[in-house]
């Protein structure tokens, strides 16, 4: 099926309707129903940065990048936020019982949101962009931070790092994703001003563009930044590396999910698909691996 997707234009075209239609759905399924009251503490209120981490079935990531974020995180006053993605029951009884014990705040998304994702068909961006959209909708008014910044299971910082003065007077900032039809910020590591993005009704579900797949955060770009010229903004550095050969693999800048890592602004690696939602096989044992030796990856 999915090579008649791949090579047969007018059922490409149908596709992407089809996709856009269902992520439409999503949007309305994650931007509706009861806030979030239950999961809200004093902890989480009224602070100058909140950092959200969206959890998908791996608890190894998140205690590793709760460590990480303990450590490294220099922000005067922050919070951080596990929001919990994953399908499985196990998984979030983990992610809630570490939380506890680390003293970090859990937030379960609404298993609505993923039960509603077609993930053989439509990828597993529409899950995370529907995640994010009830995080903005349903659980951030709650909460009216200043500042709040994205993050991916698998970003770690490995050195000092302050998210509010890195976004310091600008309206967004983060790792960018240019596609021929629009660009926007990659929802993995990214930091906005909450009162600029509650102007603009964001939508964090991806999209495509013509040919162009817009992948989780990339509707962003008719809702923030289609108005912002991507020349003209600072992005962070981003280098990619191969940790182990690949057949195919042609430029050391192509990013795929079983070989490489990045590192961004010489502070932060991102390991690519931590929870394997591309099935790659082998990758949990290559994350683990890395898991193990981060430390290696810190900047002299």
């Amino acid at each position: 099926m999915f090579k008649t997707i791949k090579h047969n234009p007018l059922v490409l075209r149908l596709f992407r309707k089809v996709f856009n239609l269902n992520a439409k759905f999503i949007r309305m399924v994650s931007t509706t129903g009861s806030m979030a009251d239950a999961y809200i503490s004093d902890a989480v209120k009224n602070r100058q940065m909140i950092i959200i981490t969206v959890a998908f079935n791996h608890v190894g990531l998140v205690e590793k990048q709760i460590e990480l974020v303990k450590r490294y995180v220099r922000d005067a006053d922050y919070c951080h936020v596990i929001a919990d993605n994953s399908p499985s029951k196990e998984k979030r009884s983990a992610i809630k019982a570490l939380c506890e014990t680390q003293g970090v705040s859990y937030v379960p998304v609404p298993r609505r949101i993923e039960r509603c994702c077609w993930h053989r068909l439509f990828y597993g961006g529409i899950s995370h962009g529907g995640a994010l959209n009830w995080l903005f909708y349903k659980y951030l008014p709650l909460t009216t931070p200043y500042h709040f910044a994205l993050l991916d299971h698998d970003v770690f910082p490995l050195t000092d790092v302050n998210l509010t003065l890195t976004l310091g007077d600008r309206d967004f900032y983060g790792v960018s994703r240019i596609k021929e039809h629009g660009w926007y910020l990659w929802p993995g590591r990214c930091i906005f001003d909450y009162q600029f993005m509650k102007e603009h009704t964001p939508n964090f579900l991806p999209v495509y563009v013509g040919d162009s797949y817009l992948d989780s955060g990339g509707h962003n770009y008719f809702q923030v930044f289609k108005a912002f010229d991507f020349r003209t903004i600072p992005f962070p550095k981003v280098v990619t590396h191969r940790i182990k050969k690949t057949k195919g693999l042609v430029r050391s800048d192509q990013v795929y999910h079983n070989d490489c890592i990045q590192i961004i602004a010489d502070s932060w690696i991102h390991l690519i698909n931590g929870s394997n939602c591309a099935h790659t096989p082998g990758k949990e044992h290559i994350v683990e691996k890395l898991l193990q030796n981060l430390e290696k990856f810190k900047p002299a």
